[in-house]
C-alpha cells in the first residue's frame, strides 16, 4: 500500500524526513490530500535552519 513507501526515505537525513513526516501526520487531519501536502509544505517552510 502506499505506507510501504515510507521505507524508501532517508529518515537519517533531516531535508527529506521532517518534510515526509509533517505530510505524513497532516494528510489524515486534512479534508483531502490536495489540501495536506500545500500545509505540509509550508510546515516545512517555516521550520527554523
Amino acid at each position: 500500500m502506499m505506507i510501504g513507501g515510507l521505507r524508501h526515505i532517508a529518515w537519517d537525513d533531516p531535508t527529506e524526513a521532517i518534510p515526509a513526516f509533517l505530510t505524513l501526520i497532516v494528510m489524515p487531519l486534512a479534508v483531502s490530500i490536495s489540501g495536506a501536502v500545500p500545509r505540509a509544505v509550508r510546515m516545512a517552510a517555516m521550520r527554523p535552519q
